[in-house]
């Protein structure tokens, strides 16, 4: 069956959807697959402007969802962006087939937890009812890497959660070739089952080590002390995001000084906001790996400490086991090479 999707994005330049439709023409009967024509711009107050040009009544669609800051916007310049592109696709009666989310907005605020009190916004769940709302027969949707894996419960439709843990397997090993002792390390207690699933396919003999974060408040918190083995290991930090990267430059600070050789991070989002540049560049971190899910500003890719792992394969695999009603869980079992399109 001869797979024709029209490929929509809210950010039309984005190197992620050139990357996915690279590797989704090398998928045989997805030749045929090309990006739609639309029109995604802000008018001079942000408000977005949205405008499906080719005839989609009845074709089917898959959505591609930029959602981070960048030259063009805000993350919440871009979230109402999808939702309006979202809206026009329906009022065209177009077939989305699904939702790819590579980054979760909002997904921080998952619980009532304030600074002073529990009255807060849970803009976790919010966010999800307003994709509802923009696309109410939405069919499907899939996320790589989300903050907290009870996030994937406030879709009111079918969630797939992308693993991507296991696309950073192979750049680890070219870091540290030869190495004799590698250890894993999590920012924190909630990241023990990715940590644990890395170090499996890493195949590390050494205990997984973790660091005691002290959440000084919303969106700030504190590294506080080493708990594990690290001296003479080269260790590999990993985590979901990475924003301002106080905590992690100062994790990776602490491993330093309790004795680990190098240490790297791994980050499946990497958002580099505020002073987030000048603290790597100064830090203990020999390298910072993160996806391609966020579109980098030109500066985070001119950083020599940062490096960015094309995820559009991925992406484009998962697209392909969702359509052919496989489990996308199985994904998180293969690890792939470093190419152009993947």
């Amino acid at each position: 069956m001869l797979m024709d999707f029209l490929i929509f994005s809210n950010s039309c330049n984005t190197v992620l959807v050139k990357q996915l439709l690279n590797a989704l023409r090398d998928i045989p009967g997805y030749g045929e697959c090309r990006q739609a024509e639309a029109t995604v711009r802000f008018h001079s107050d942000k408000e977005p402007f949205v405008e499906v040009l080719d005839n989609v009544r009845g074709r089917r669609c898959i959505v591609l969802a930029c959602l981070s800051n960048n030259s063009q916007g805000s993350v919440n310049d871009h979230g109402m962006a999808i939702l309006a592109l979202l809206d026009a696709l329906r009022r065209a009666n177009a077939k989305i087939e699904t939702l790819v989310l590579p980054y979760i907005p909002y997904a921080r605020q998952d619980r009532r937890k304030g600074e002073r009190t529990d009255r807060t916004a849970i803009t976790a769940e919010l966010f999800p009812r307003l994709l509802t709302c923009a696309a109410p027969q939405l069919p499907h949707v899939c996320a790589l890497e989300p903050h907290d894996v009870h996030i994937e419960g406030f879709f009111q439709c079918p969630f797939d959660r992308i693993p991507v843990i296991h696309e950073f397997v192979h750049p680890i090993k070219e870091i540290y070739r030869g190495s004799d002792k590698i250890v894993v390390v999590s920012p924190d207690r909630g990241g023990w089952e990715r940590v644990s699933a890395l170090a499996t396919m890493l195949g590390t003999e050494q205990p997984i080590a973790w660091i005691d974060k002290r959440r000084l408040k919303p969106g700030e918190a504190k590294a506080h002390q080493l708990v594990g083995e690290v001296a003479d290991c080269d260790a590999v930090l990993v985590d979901d995001m990475i924003d301002t990267a106080g905590s992690m430059c100062e994790a990776a600070r602490i491993m330093r000084e309790e004795g680990a050789r190098r240490v790297i991070a791994c980050v499946v989002h990497g958002l580099f906001s505020g002073p987030a540049l000048e603290r790597i560049q100064n830090s203990d971190f020999e390298q910072v790996l993160v996806t391609s899910s966020v579109e980098q500003r030109p500066e985070v890719l001119a950083c020599d400490k940062i490096r960015a792992i094309p995820v559009g394969g991925l992406l484009a695999k998962a697209i392909q086991r969702h359509v052919a009603g496989e489990s996308l869980r199985e994904l998180g079992k293969q690890t792939t090479c470093p190419s152009k399109t993947c």
